[in-house]
């Protein structure tokens, strides 16, 4: 895929300045460690405070070798909508996958924050899919996943997470759903890891 190199240094600095803001915002780390990121994993995922388009909001930056190619934005209270983004969607921390090449295996998660826990935290390869509703529109991405032996599912347990295990399941032969109590970042503080549930 070609990008466009000055726009990447602009996201990149962007994707920078936003970080900065959020090792000075106690409320965006807090939020984090109570969703068992910590300052370290913040910096490693270069998460940010946003300060422009979307102020206050978390910013979740796509990374990739060539820099930031896109940003999503989450809220941190219980408003809707939950998410903004603009532009094309993106899969969120593709870097897994040369891990997964390795052993034929990949999990898939629903959301960026869910994604972290189970690549950098329980030391699962984990690619992000960014909302349940994307995955069928995005032909492009199931390509990604195929020849892989196995496909773990990491979907939130609720309807709109099942339909996006469903999606992916009617694309892709290898892959299964894994049966969680809650959504990935709930596991994983209810039980400290969320490998045990992967059969």
């Amino acid at each position: 895929m070609d990008f466009d190199r000055a726009a990447l240094s602009q996201m990149q600095a962007t994707a920078e300045r936003y970080h900065e803001n959020l090792l000075l915002s106690a409320e965006h780390l807090l939020y984090l460690e109570g969703r068992g990121i910590s300052e370290w994993l913040a910096r490693q995922f270069l998460l940010g405070c946003c300060d422009d388009v979307h102020e206050g909001w978390l910013s979740i930056p796509y990374l990739r070798t060539a820099g930031t190619v896109w940003f999503n934005y989450r809220r941190m209270d219980e408003g809707k909508p939950k998410y903004m983004a603009s532009g094309s969607k993106h899969l969120y921390n593709t870097a897994d996958l040369e891990l997964s090449d390795a052993s034929g295996e990949v999990c898939i998660a629903e959301g960026e924050l869910d994604t972290i826990i189970a690549s950098a935290v329980c030391g699962l390869p984990c690619v992000g899919v960014p909302g349940a509703t994307q995955w069928s529109g995005n032909r492009s991405w199931h390509e990604l996943f195929r020849g892989y032996q196995r496909v773990s599912i990491l979907a939130d347990p609720d309807e709109a997470g099942l339909g996006l295990a469903q999606a992916i399941m009617d694309t892709l032969p290898a892959a299964r759903l894994v049966k969680l109590p809650g959504d990935v970042t709930e596991t994983y503080l209810q039980h400290g890891d969320i490998k045990g549930f992967i059969k």
